[in-house]
């Protein structure tokens, strides 16, 4: 119950090991849990890719929030997995969807990424940080 109190809408299914890794962060690095929409955009890069990014996180310091850091590598994610990583010729690729797949989804969690980080930044400007 004491979950459900902060926020009911908080809530986004994501698998155990995923939401055990988050503790883990949360706990070791002192840091609030993702916000909604965060947990959204980790829902929908599936299980393996989301345990890929937060054991990246969790190697390194967060220096903002960890909603901002996921937000980060999210955004990441997004452009590295929307190039073609077949052609090894070209080492740095464009950071543009593929024109040839609508992007919906992506394109809204690269705007939930980048509202979330405004959000982070906004905050810790405000406290003078």
């Amino acid at each position: 119950m004491a979950e459900n109190h902060h926020h009911s809408n908080n809530h986004v299914l994501l698998p155990t090991a995923v939401e055990a890794l988050i503790n883990t962060i949360c706990h070791d690095q002192n840091q609030l849990p993702p916000d909604f929409i965060i947990r959204q955009g980790l829902a929908a890069v599936g299980e393996q890719q989301a345990l890929q990014i937060l054991r990246t996180i969790a190697e390194r310091p967060i220096r903002i929030s960890l909603s901002a850091f996921i937000a980060y590598m999210l955004k990441n994610h997004r452009t590295v997995t929307s190039s073609t990583p077949s052609t090894s010729s070209t080492p740095s690729t464009p950071l543009t969807p593929s024109p040839t797949r609508p992007g919906q989804t992506s394109s809204a969690l690269h705007a939930l990424g980048e509202m979330e980080f405004r959000k982070a930044f906004l905050c810790l400007s405000y406290i003078g940080r």
